[in-house]
């Protein structure tokens, strides 16, 4: 017996509606060298077909038990294991028929091999150098296969991002073009003719952009392309929670702007729902998995038909769209911290519009507004000292809102923006107690970098973080 080259290990088919018999073309020795898969899932022999033609040089067919509906991908494959099955005895038989099928075993699974390796991807024949991937299946995850600067393989995160958000991008922009109604165009009359538009024999102009030209249709099209760009991230009550008890950041919003960054926007109303850092994708975590005491930007995103939902994502600029298939809009509408606990919950706070606080609440993970400092600190009137804002309010934060605390005899509070001024008729926020007495003072610090600037004088002086407005 031989085994030809021309009977490649495996047929596909697409299933006709009824259809319950297909032919494979190449030999099996065994019933169980044969896969059989439905749409990429395998199928038991005896249990959802049976086999004819096995030993045959051309094959036989696979007959299922169950006719098909219509359009599934149907492939019989080889699917020899390497073993050797036949030991030969000495001065036993030495019959052709066992020869031939050990001999033909062994080209049957080079077969296999050349098929497999037909269909992976290969480098030239000359490459000497090693080519693998180092990266574990964590941090393989939402990338792509790529080469670096020296031509070897490698993966990348960025160009995995680059090509969501291109595919998103191409999506919405030949929705856009399909979308457009003749009626809605209005042109300048000329060589060119736009059935269905309306024309004028003079171009409409709108207001300029504010920059000198002669040309006005330029300068009409920089004034509305100003006008969408800006018209991304607005808002109508806009309104968000978590409790910190769980993994849950929940968010209602009136009505919400969504765009792409590239001057296609979408308005839809009648937001509500949450955030589960548990979950990837729509409604939970855009890449990866969540991580303690870590600040998260939220987003409003959207599909072209108005479909609506939440992410989370370590991005201020934009989410990644890798575990949301469709969605190709969004608009960031909040920030919170994860704890700093093996549960990883986002720390409790309320947020109205921009401004977000911490929500003290017994047997949450804030029991108390997070100090930032406490005790004797610079010398108020004199000195100053830089407190980091970093682990209580996000890199977004325009405004910081602290509470100062002065407890003791002639205790004395001073809060500053920068450190360009100490004293006390320049300071932000100032308190002061006597005779054992407590002072109390809240207010905002518009940020000017990382640090606020502080004083105190006494041991029981506390400065806190209230929350912050963010520059959504």
């Amino acid at each position: 017996m031989t085994v030809s080259a021309a009977n490649p290990p495996f047929n596909e088919y697409t299933a006709a509606p009824g259809a319950s018999v297909f032919p494979y073309t190449f030999k099996v020795i065994k019933s169980d060298d044969m896969k059989v898969l439905v749409n990429g899932v395998g199928k038991q022999i005896g249990v959802d077909y049976t086999l004819s033609g096995v030993g045959e040089n051309n094959g036989g067919n696979v007959t299922f038990l169950a006719p098909m509906t219509g359009g599934e991908n149907v492939v019989t494959r080889m699917d020899l294991v390497f073993d050797r099955q036949t030991d030969y005895q000495q001065n036993g038989d030495y019959l052709s028929p066992t020869v031939n099928n050990d001999y033909d075993r062994i080209w049957l699974a080079i077969q296999q091999i050349g098929q497999s390796l037909k269909a992976a991807i290969k480098l030239p024949f000359t490459t000497t150098a090693e080519q693998s991937i180092n990266q574990s299946a964590s941090e393989r995850a939402n990338t792509v296969l790529a080469f670096d600067a020296s031509g070897n393989l490698t993966v990348s995160v960025t160009d995995a991002q680059n090509v969501a958000l291109a595919q998103a991008a191409a999506a919405a922009a030949a929705a856009s073009a399909a979308s457009i109604n003749p009626a809605d165009l209005v042109h300048r009359s000329g060589t060119e003719t736009i059935t269905g538009a309306k024309t004028f024999s003079v171009r409409p102009v709108v207001g300029t952009a504010g920059a000198a030209t002669n040309d006005d249709a330029a300068a009409s099209t920089a004034f509305v392309n100003r006008a969408i760009v800006s018209a991304q991230g607005l808002f109508r009550t806009l309104a968000g929670n978590a409790s910190g008890l769980n993994s849950l950041v929940s968010y209602t919003i009136g009505e919400l702007i969504t765009g792409d960054n590239t001057g296609s926007y979408q308005s839809t109303r009648g937001w509500s729902g949450s955030i589960d850092m548990t979950v990837l994708g729509v409604g939970g975590i855009d890449v990866g998995t969540v991580a303690a005491n870590t600040f998260y930007y939220t987003y409003g995103i959207t599909k072209l038909d108005g479909t609506k939902g939440y992410i989370a994502s370590l991005s201020p600029l934009a989410p990644s769209f890798a575990n949301a298939p469709g969605y190709i809009k969004w608009s960031r509408i909040g920030s919170f911290r994860t704890d700093n606990t093996a549960n990883k919950y986002p720390m409790s706070f309320i947020q109205s519009g921009r401004r977000m606080r911490y929500k003290p609440a017994v047997g949450s993970n804030v029991t108390g507004l997070p100090t930032m400092s406490s005790g004797i600190v610079a010398t108020p009137g004199s000195t100053t000292s830089a407190v980091s804002v970093s682990n209580f309010v996000p890199p977004t934060a325009g405004v910081i809102t602290v509470l100062l605390t002065a407890q003791g005899n002639n205790a004395t509070m001073l809060a500053f923006p920068s450190s360009a001024t100490v004293g006390y008729a320049d300071a932000q926020l100032c308190t002061t107690a006597s005779s054992g007495g407590i002072g109390n003072v809240m207010g905002d610090i518009v940020l000017e970098s990382s640090n606020i600037y502080y004083a105190a004088n006494a041991a029981a002086c506390l400065l806190k973080c209230v929350g912050w407005e963010d520059n959504l």
